[in-house]
């Protein structure tokens, strides 16, 4: 068996010698890695990296947190060649953008492209459902901020769920924290 898996790595290794760099240079072993990729996952930050590798044009790009991203940001990766989509997934209730700047605020270059968009009225889906959250957690913001559109899941329903998740007086970390924090906002 030793053998037998000894030869097929062998014949791999010959088939592919052709493709595959010789270097063990790290920058050129991450260009050559980029440049045969299907799908590629960056930091919209780190995405500037991008315009330095010789791509095949990219049909898609999507965005996290795109509500969050200055519009500045957003631009990075949405500038790589051929990009035919862009989908931008964020959530307007969470904190926007920052700057430090007064006058760069009152400028408007805390605002996400998200929020661009959607002023030039550009569709929004809500995604309504929550996988993560305790219901009970869950229920202020949804109340709060969505107007009672969020869904629990199933999976967070489901009392198997329920009896792994502390809560409720239940001291444990952030989980905990959370909690209380949302039974203060509640008696506010």
């Amino acid at each position: 068996m030793r053998i037998e898996s000894v030869q097929v790595l062998r014949s791999v290794g010959q088939s592919l010698s052709d493709r595959l760099p010789r270097s063990t240079n790290r920058s050129i072993l991450i260009k050559f890695c980029l440049k045969n990729s299907s799908l590629i996952f960056s930091a919209v930050s780190n995405s500037y990296n991008l315009h330095e590798v010789d791509l095949e044009p990219l049909d898609l790009l999507v965005i996290d947190e795109a509500a969050q991203l200055k519009e500045c940001e957003s631009v990075i990766p949405m500038q790589l060649e051929a990009i035919r989509h862009a989908v931008l997934i964020g959530d307007e209730c969470q904190p926007q953008a920052w700057v430090k700047s007064r006058v760069s605020d009152e400028a408007g270059f805390g605002r996400s492209l998200f929020e661009r968009l959607g002023l030039f009225g550009h569709s929004e889906d809500l995604l309504n459902m929550q996988y993560r959250m305790h219901p009970e957690i869950s229920s202020f913001p949804n109340r709060k901020f969505y107007k009672d559109q969020i869904i629990d899941a199933p999976s967070v329903l489901c009392k198997k769920f329920q009896k792994s998740q502390p809560y409720k007086g239940i001291s444990r970390g952030k989980f905990s924290n959370l909690f209380l924090q949302q039974q203060y906002i509640l008696r506010k």
